[in-house]
């Protein structure tokens, strides 16, 4: 919420601040050449967009901001509410559009996103033009289609000139470009040059040199791409501006009327600047992306290449081997240039050249696959045995088999590969029990999970029907847990579990089987283990845990600590599992109600045991 106000704040700052200025600067006439706060507007409005509440303060904020400027400045109390219900809606309809596709500045590095943006900079201000000059019908001394086209054309320059530049400075695009850096030797003074030919057209008023602009800026463009288009609009654009307001510039040679036609051709010029820009900048910037990806590609190729340990042989039918790949230098002992300088049939042993032109002949035939084992000759003189794999491949002409790709790979190393892949398997078989080792262990505590806990206890509940031994459990539960999570925050409740695990590990015997069945909840398994020794092991658990002093204020103990429930299965009856569960829980209950802190110890109930027993016999 406050990152909701404060950027309501910055909007309506920006959108006030943007206001008072333009109309500080206003000309005498009254004729503004460019209107940049619907771009200001969006920039500030772009990363928010998405939230609706955040989305609907910005807009009100920017009404508002724009609101008050304009009563500040006087203007007629139809003229205020019209306009600014204008601007909001140019603000929501070209936030609208536009977020849809451009999302931000590296999206406008695509040429349909370029076309989209420029066709709404253009259609969007025009109906918002037509509303304008409705609104300042009778209060300016121009026409409606002067109005109409000045105040859109502003609107449209200021978007196309404001948004990109500003989407392109708050953007990580703008903190983490490489293209500054690695081509500021050139790309800085291209800019310099464009900015340099731009004041030297506009400082004087002689000739009409506003084609002197363009060369400069495709120049820088090829340097910096669309990023460059982002800064270089808006400082032509502020030069021309200000000439102009001046009486400088090739706009009062070409033009010899009315400031209204001096204002249109400026704005047409004006316009021209990002119209040029932008998708100059654009069209560089995904020609360069990819080549940049075609490179990387190739570069993948041929990594795959030079790291295969087989050898890959491009050769046509015609007996020309065009590509060999750096593996037949450990497979031959021959440099790729040296192999490739052989003769087809050259590299193969004498028996067994009519088996290659046999294969050849069956490729030109139209069959695609061939397998077939031959001896290659090395660079000592000496034949290996190796096994090829050939694939054919078409003209694209006639679509015939032109040539083939054989993947070469010495049989002497298969007997290596199977030796690799036996031991690979045993170690996924390793692998695999260590999974499934994981899989039954709780991930914060490493303590046995409720399911294991729960094969466990069936285990040993057969193994109490056959040893008639006694067999404990504790139920362990840490006491006020919830309101240490709140106070500490849940990291620390993780750490706090970790040590009560630990705790009850090592208070444990090896024969015992501890486990996190719950959030704050654990279970010891007790063997042959009576109700006086269930009592002993309980007690070494409260007393190890209340040694760690964990600071705990929001218990009235003032450190964390425990409460157990013990619970006992005499030998003389079968265990029930279910049973002996539901009393270790009564007695964690008894614990809990009677202070924490504590333990609470029951046998099973011998009578209760005799009755359930008899129960289920009638049953069945």
């Amino acid at each position: 919420m406050r990152s909701t106000i404060r950027r309501a704040l910055l909007q309506f700052g920006a959108t006030a601040l943007t206001t008072a200025v333009l109309f500080h600067y206003l000309p005498a006439n009254h004729l503004f050449y460019v209107w940049p706060l619907t771009g200001v507007q969006l920039a500030i409005l772009w990363s928010v967009w998405n939230h609706r509440l955040s989305r609907v303060t910005q807009i009100c904020a920017a009404t508002a901001g724009f609101l008050a400027i304009l009563i500040f400045q006087g203007y007629p109390l139809r003229v205020v509410a019209g306009l600014t219900c204008i601007q909001g809606l140019e603000l929501w309809g070209m936030a609208a559009v536009l977020r849809l596709r451009i999302s931000r500045f590296d999206d406008l590095k695509q040429m349909r996103h370029v076309a989209r943006f420029g066709i709404v900079a253009v259609v969007v201000p025009m109906i918002a033009a037509t509303l304008r000059a409705a609104v300042f019908y009778n209060t300016v001394h121009r026409t409606f289609l002067q109005t109409w086209f000045i105040t859109g054309m502003a609107h449209s320059v200021g978007l196309m000139v404001t948004l990109p530049g500003l989407l392109f400075l708050i953007s990580e695009e703008s903190r983490r470009s490489q293209k500054f850096r690695s081509s500021y030797r050139l790309g800085l003074p291209a800019m310099l040059l464009t900015f340099a030919v731009t004041f030297g057209v506009f400082a004087q008023s002689k000739y009409p040199w506003l084609f002197l602009v363009f060369p400069p800026i495709v120049l820088a463009l090829l340097v910096w791409g669309l990023e460059g288009a982002a800064i270089i609009c808006p400082v032509i654009t502020l030069m021309a501006c200000y000439a102009t307001a001046h009486h400088h510039g090739p706009v009062w040679v070409v033009v010899q009327g009315s400031m209204e036609i001096r204002t249109v051709v400026l704005q047409v010029f004006l316009w021209m600047v990002p119209g040029t820009a932008l998708p100059v900048g654009a069209l560089l910037d995904e020609r360069q992306k990819a080549e940049s990806e075609a490179r990387a590609g190739q570069m993948i190729y041929q990594t795959l290449l030079d790291n295969a340990e087989d050898m890959i042989l491009l050769s046509g039918l015609d007996g020309g081997q065009r590509y060999v790949s750096p593996g037949v230098l450990s497979l031959t002992g021959w440099q790729p240039e040296e192999f490739l300088s052989l003769a087809q049939l050259e590299t193969l042993h004498v028996e067994d050249r009519d088996l290659a032109r046999n294969l050849i002949e069956s490729l030109r035939s139209g069959k695609r696959q061939h397998h077939f084992r031959y001896r290659i000759l090395c660079k000592d003189a000496s034949y290996k045995w190796v096994e090829a794999f050939l694939r054919g491949y078409s003209s694209a002409e006639d679509g015939h088999v032109t040539g083939y790709v054989a993947t070469v790979r010495d049989m002497g190393s298969l007997a290596r590969l199977e030796e690799q892949w036996s031991q690979e398997r045993a170690d996924l078989t390793r692998q695999n029990m260590h999974l499934e080792e994981l899989a039954g262990n709780d991930e914060l505590t490493r303590l046995a999970n409720r399911r294991t806990f729960n094969r466990m206890l069936t285990q040993e509940v057969a193994r109490h029907a056959r040893a008639k031994n006694s067999l404990s459990m504790l139920m362990v539960d840490v006491d006020f847990f919830k309101k240490y999570n709140d106070r500490y925050g849940h990291p620390e409740g993780d750490v706090c579990l970790r040590m009560v695990a630990e705790s009850i590990q090592i208070a444990s015997r090896a024969s015992d089987f501890a486990a996190r069945v719950g959030g704050e909840e654990f279970t010891v398994l007790l063997p042959d283990t009576d109700q006086a020794g269930a009592e002993q092991a309980a007690q070494r658990i409260l007393s190890h845990i209340e040694s760690l002093q964990i600071r705990h204020e929001g218990s009235p103990f003032g450190y964390v600590t425990v409460s157990i429930g013990a619970a006992t299965w005499p030998p003389e009856f079968v265990a029930d599992e279910a049973y002996l569960i539901q009393q270790a829980d009564r007695a964690l209950y008894e614990s809990k109600k009677t202070g924490r802190n504590r333990l609470t110890s029951m046998t099973a109930d011998l009578q209760e045991i005799a009755d359930g027993a008899m129960s289920r016999r009638t049953e069945s």
